[in-house]
């Protein structure tokens, strides 16, 4: 998707990026229970006429290029996992052997990638400040850093609550009539989300004011 966005932003078009969970929800609205070229094509019409969603630029050259870094480096570290996971219950000598041998090569390219993810953030002068301002704040590490930075292109264009919506962490209300549900959080954007998370664990222990925070709450 991404490079049909930049040569249609490059194109002079206005082009606005949606979730695709709501034009989908408009199309069940609408009764059209099928999908088809045809029905997507006059749904997100009709979705970009009745709510004028906001033009949506291009993330820069750097930013691409960190999240595909990013993405990478996720899934060797998944596939590491995975093969530790089958070491641990092996007991066949060769199958023990195989399974060391192919742990090395992802060990091999999240180091590569680690690199290539740091060069990438030093060499630009947007992403190098931002990326100390996060590393600066206790319980935030080079990974959480760049995992926001490449993930959230929307940092310093809205506000704290709207951020938080975005990573799905906001609770929402669920009220009806004299009703008052239980706040919930819902939506937003799951690996980030799960990279906030082990950055909230560790602030807990690392920063003061999180710990208050949490015990708090």
């Amino acid at each position: 998707m991404a490079p049909v966005h930049r040569r249609l932003h490059e194109a002079g078009y206005d082009v606005a990026v949606v979730n695709p969970y709501r034009s989908r929800k408009l199309a069940d609205a609408m009764g059209h229970l099928a999908k088809t070229d045809a029905i997507d094509a006059r749904t997100l019409a009709l979705f970009g006429e009745a709510l004028r969603p906001r033009t949506t630029p291009p993330p820069s050259a750097a930013i691409e290029t960190l999240r595909e870094l990013a993405v990478a480096r996720g899934a060797c570290i998944a596939e590491r996992t995975a093969l530790t996971n089958r070491l641990e219950s092996s007991q066949l000598r060769l199958v023990v052997r195989q399974l060391r041998a192919r742990i090395s090569a992802p060990q091999c390219h999240i180091k590569a990638l680690q690199a290539a993810i740091a060069e990438t953030t030093v060499k630009d002068p947007a992403l190098d400040p931002l990326f100390a301002i996060l590393t600066s704040i206790p319980g935030i590490g080079p990974v959480a850093a760049t995992t926001m930075i490449a993930e959230l292109n929307e940092f310093g264009k809205c506000s704290r609550t709207q951020i938080a919506a975005l990573l799905g962490v906001a609770p929402m209300n669920w009220d009806s009539g004299l009703l008052r549900g239980r706040r919930i959080i819902e939506g937003g954007r799951a690996p980030l989300r799960a990279v906030i998370y082990m950055a909230a664990v560790a602030a807990i222990r690392a920063n003061p004011d999180i710990k208050t925070f949490y015990q708090r709450l």
